[in-house]
């Protein structure tokens, strides 16, 4: 009778030796830099080990100069929001993201060579899905230091390229449309400051 108790015991000891303490339920806010660009994400977690984060993220650049000895433009103009749901394995600082992003992403720039200036545009997919994971390192209080990895599936590439010649005062224009053959992942690599309150 002893030994059944005491297996008794053990077995209704177990799940609360073994199991991780939930963490308390947070809402967050995190500002951080990569290869997303400048973004903001804020978002909730549960304390049961899920949660949900959405983010808005954007990079600008502008080259003007000379390839081969023509004026040449390029613009780069990347504007995203996406949203993820999240999952924290034993309730810890750990997560494991999936979601997916509406994306603006593109890339533009124009070369002119005497009477003929050409132009293109190069997008990828509007919807991308995203997989990846993050850990929060808290270091003082509620701030945390946040590191973000994962990918996009941005798809193809569409490219839109234009000629205009211009001859004595006149102007013609052909227009072209093209799709890459490689589908592209889109890394992230993401480092932010995450406040929970």
């Amino acid at each position: 009778m002893r030994i059944v108790f005491s297996l008794t015991a053990a077995a209704l000891a177990a799940p609360m030796i073994l199991s991780t303490p939930a963490s308390a339920e947070e809402l967050f806010l995190t500002p951080s830099v990569g290869t997303e660009g400048a973004a903001l994400s804020g978002g909730y977690k549960s304390d049961n080990g899920w949660g949900l984060t959405t983010k808005v993220s954007a990079f600008a650049w502008n080259k003007n100069g000379t390839v081969n000895g023509y004026p040449t433009t390029g613009n780069m103009r990347f504007l995203n929001i996406g949203a993820t749901f999240d999952v924290y394995p034993a309730g810890g600082n750990f997560r494991v993201s999936a979601g997916a992003r509406i994306s603006g992403n593109k890339i533009t720039g124009t070369q002119t060579q005497g009477a003929v200036t050409s132009s293109y545009t190069l997008k990828q997919n509007s919807v991308q899905p995203y997989l990846g994971a993050g850990y929060s390192y808290y270091i003082a209080g509620n701030m945390a230091l946040d590191f973000e990895a994962g990918a996009y599936y941005a798809g193809t590439t569409k490219v839109t390229s234009n000629g205009n010649v211009t001859v004595n005062g006149a102007t013609a224009t052909a227009t072209s449309t093209g799709t890459s053959n490689q589908n592209v992942l889109y890394p992230v690599a993401q480092l932010g400051l995450r406040m929970r309150f």
